[in-house]
């Protein structure tokens, strides 16, 4: 018997703040992991199935060969009706063999034939379903007299032993079964919640921001190629396009944006979550002024634009908002954000979240 093996076993499991384990394998691959666990699901039952099923076929061998030679072993009280109902079954069902064995001789001609054909047919399905029902129960019987007096009688009738031997081996391997079954749909269970909240953050986020952060955990931030010229141990950790606005009037952060605050690691900074299009913040103010490239680096935040460019110290971060289409971000030594258009602003934040982070820990 091979035991089922667990097919996410491959994948590092990475224990997140408030989160818990997430595995470091993408959604795709969780959810074809969770096929296999289904499939692995439906073998480990029907093993246990056949293996249940060869332990009562044993044991109904046992009670089959207790029932006739009841004289020859110590029958204990509690099983005497059932040995003694399984007696009545038998000759219940032989004497059924013998109708049926009647409606089966001679055959007759003509109409009436004809008749009688059609009428012992009806008999015939009748007397089946009867003798079929019969042979269940005697079964029952015949497993519960095998199970509690084969061991009684094993002493007083050797044959007993190797079908014995045979019921506890089946009765071993569907219990191994069994377990092996529990274990994989506890797997199915806990994949299928880290795939609903994978699932989740992707949908929020607009990324698989539950991998991304495991990944960041365990192994940090892998360096990307940009446009910014970088600084002796700077690296850059996350780059995309940008267009680079500000709002000319000297209105700072008129209304708020609709959602949730987040608190950014242990920096006392918080950003926002919400919506920036439709809100009252005078949008008609907010001025395209360049387009380029976003970068967040493990010292500062960069925009390299066409004829602009914007570099902001991790330090000097002062509030961080996340709008749908935008990023605003505002700092010491400036009265006013500085907008980044982008079409991933979630995911800016959650580098420019990681980076903050990083830096605190190291500082």
């Amino acid at each position: 018997m091979t035991e089922a093996k667990s097919a996410i076993s491959d994948f590092e499991q990475v224990q997140l703040p408030d989160v818990g384990s997430v595995t470091l394998a993408t959604l795709d691959q969780l959810r074809k992991a969770r096929q296999q666990e289904d499939a692995a699901a439906r073998s480990v039952g029907d093993e246990a199935a056949e293996a249940n099923a060869q332990m009562q076929d044993r044991y109904a061998d046992i009670g089959a060969l207790l029932v006739p030679a009841k004289d020859r072993w110590p029958v204990p009280t509690e099983l005497a009706p059932g040995v003694e109902r399984a007696e009545q079954l038998v000759g219940a069902i032989k004497a059924t063999d013998a109708r049926l064995a009647n409606l089966n001789v001679g055959s007759s001609q003509g109409l009436p034939g004809l008749v009688t054909r059609v009428k012992n047919w009806g008999s015939k399905k009748e007397l089946q379903r009867q003798r079929a029902r019969t042979s269940a129960d005697l079964r029952s019987l015949l497993v519960d007299i095998g199970r509690r007096g084969g061991p009684i009688a094993s002493q007083s009738i050797p044959a007993l032993g190797p079908l014995l031997e045979q019921a506890a081996a089946a009765g071993a391997a569907e219990s191994h079964k069994t377990e092996e079954a529990q274990a994989v749909n506890s797997r199915i269970t806990a994949l299928d919640s880290e795939i609903r909240r994978r699932r989740d953050a992707e949908q929020e986020m607009g990324f698989d921001a539950l991998y991304t952060s495991a990944y960041l955990k365990r192994f940090g931030a892998p360096a990307v190629t940009s446009p910014l010229e970088l600084k002796k141990g700077e690296l850059a950790y996350f780059a995309c396009p940008a267009v680079l606005a500000r709002i000319q009037s000297h209105t700072q952060f008129v209304g708020s944006s609709s959602g949730f605050s987040f608190p950014i690691g242990h920096t006392g900074i918080r950003y926002r979550v919400g919506s920036f299009r439709g809100h009252p913040v005078q949008q008609q103010s907010l001025t395209r002024l360049d387009t380029g490239t976003l970068v967040v680096t493990n010292q500062r935040l960069a925009y390299v634009g066409r004829s602009k460019s914007v570099a902001i110290q991790l330090t000097k971060v002062m509030h961080i908002e996340a709008y749908t289409d935008a990023v605003a971000i505002l700092h010491e030594g400036n009265e006013n954000a500085d907008y980044f258009l982008t079409t991933t602003p979630k995911q800016t934040v959650f580098y420019i979240n990681w980076a903050l982070n990083a830096a605190a820990a190291q500082g």
